[in-house]
């Protein structure tokens, strides 16, 4: 049964910060976009109309228009796209003072953005990426769930298994995001 319901971060109730969820008991539910099928706490439980339901599925249909025209981008496009993203965090981490692995090569110095728990680099990468994504903005719980999935992520798209996502790879983990939201955005409307 989808209900309306009001999450316990917000003391002013409106109707537009409501979201669709599935009611566990009269206090907690599961909303429709966690992944992870987490039950929350909320503050307040309302019928959702068929005009509620009907927005929703307007924004999900909305946004998976904008994920799959992600997904056909030509590739050159993309990779300027994610590109100017890597850049700006290495930018960002610079002035940071943050160690990042940075590598000599043949086709000169390639940066690595590590992943593992005890670096803040793939965090913020993927933050960033995620922003790029403009209707992932009013999707906090997806949002939370990607960057729960950070790891797992990162290490699917770190062909070479050297610990960290450089500039080439980075497109494989933007691809990989637009791919999950996407999935779930499909689960939404079933």
């Amino acid at each position: 049964d989808a209900r309306m319901v009001q999450n316990t971060g917000s003391d002013v109730m409106s109707h537009d910060d409501m979201n669709l969820a599935m009611v566990v008991d009269k206090s907690r539910v599961i909303f429709f976009d966690d992944l992870n099928d987490k039950v929350v706490k909320i503050k307040a439980i309302e019928h959702a109309f068929p005009a509620d339901v009907e927005k929703a599925r307007k924004r999900y249909l909305t946004a998976i228009d904008e994920l799959n025209a992600l997904r056909k981008m030509d590739r050159m496009e993309l990779d300027e796209l994610v590109g100017k993203i890597f850049d700006e965090v290495v930018e960002e981490l610079k002035t940071m003072d943050d160690d990042y692995y940075e590598e000599e090569t043949d086709e000169g110095k390639v940066v690595e953005l590590a992943y593992d728990a005890n670096s803040n680099e793939g965090m913020l990468l993927l933050r960033c990426l995620l922003a790029s994504i403009n209707c992932l903005e009013n999707e906090p719980n997806l949002k939370d769930f990607l960057l729960e999935s950070m790891s797992r992520l990162c290490k699917e798209a770190d062909v070479d298994s050297s610990g960290g996502v450089d500039k080439k790879e980075c497109t494989g983990l933007f691809n990989e995001l637009v791919k999950s939201s996407l999935a779930v955005m499909h689960g939404r409307l079933q």
